[in-house]
């Protein structure tokens, strides 16, 4: 793991614990369900958008290429439109 993804995979933890005292201080307090909901809301933003962040400057750091080749398909195995009603077994 590199620096970088190190110190955000840090960031990430710090916000998952921010992200838990907001979630705390939503139940502790007596609010409205609508503020309750955004409270609950902001709390989830806190921890889930460093995660994702963490992810992808994780995802930048790999070097590995999958390599696909694309090959066209016999022509017999090719889907063609029929153009009779199928006829129903006796």
């Amino acid at each position: 793991m590199s620096v970088v993804a190190a110190i955000c995979f840090a960031i990430t933890l710090l916000a998952t614990i921010v992200s838990a005292a907001i979630t705390i201080g939503t139940l502790g307090a007596h609010m409205s369900a609508p503020q309750e909901a955004s409270g609950f809301a902001f709390a989830l933003v806190v921890s889930v958008i460093p995660y994702i962040f963490s992810r992808s400057v994780e995802m930048l750091g790999r070097s590995s290429v999958q390599r696909v080749e694309i090959v066209n398909p016999p022509a017999s195995q090719t889907a063609t439109p029929s153009t009779q009603a199928p006829t129903p077994n006796p």
